[in-house]
């Protein structure tokens, strides 16, 4: 932030008697004019506080943009991997990412952000992806669908959880249950977006 200039030449006060003659209408009228740059310093100061403020993201906003950003600067890095869920799931993402295009004006975001966010999120503990199972077949009453299955591309470190996922659940003896619980991992960020609100326009600073 701007400090306010500080040589400027404040009058001295005087202690002229009244009546005496001596005009101070000058004096008062130098104060009056001159424009007040620390009110407007500070001003400037709250507005770019507030602006701050109101640019940040929630965190799975944030992610989704971060995750872009990446695979923008990094596409090198990127490289396709399957991924397997239940069929609603697929239009169900589609949805979300058709009105966080609109609400952003990003129109490149893509199924493989959303995955790339869900998959680097995830938590890798072995009893708490079984819960994640358990809770998506309790909520849909044991009546889970086949999966359907399609090829992203994704970051590494996506990648790398994809695969420790797999590994979790295989020497858990729960190997083919990894369509459910990625399927469980997905839900829940859409259910985190959606109390998340839209995806908001990201504030791109100056180039100078």
């Amino acid at each position: 932030m701007l400090e306010p200039a500080s040589d400027a030449v404040v009058p001295a006060e005087t202690n002229t008697p009244v009546g005496s003659g001596t005009d101070t209408t000058a004096a008062d009228t130098t104060d009056a004019g001159r424009p007040d740059t620390q009110g407007s310093a500070e001003a400037a100061g709250s507005s770019s506080a507030r602006r701050r403020k109101a640019a940040k993201l929630a965190p799975t906003h944030q992610a989704i943009f971060d995750s872009y950003v990446d695979s923008r600067v990094n596409s090198r890095h990127w490289d396709s991997h399957g991924v397997n869920l239940i069929p609603a799931l697929w239009p169900a993402l589609r949805a979300r990412i058709a009105r966080d295009r609109k609400s952003s004006g990003n129109s490149n975001l893509g199924l493989g952000h959303y995955l790339d966010v869900a998959l680097r999120s995830v938590q890798l503990d072995t009893d708490y992806l079984i819960g994640l199972h358990d809770k998506l077949h309790a909520e849909r009453m044991g009546d889970v669908p086949k999966g359907k299955k399609t090829t992203l591309s994704l970051s590494p470190a996506a990648r790398k959880n994809a695969d420790a996922l797999l590994e979790l659940l295989e020497a858990a003896d729960f190997a083919r249950k990894g369509k459910d619980v990625a399927s469980a991992i997905v839900l829940n960020l859409l259910r985190t977006l959606e109390k998340e609100g839209p995806l908001p326009k990201p504030e791109v600073p100056p180039l100078l």
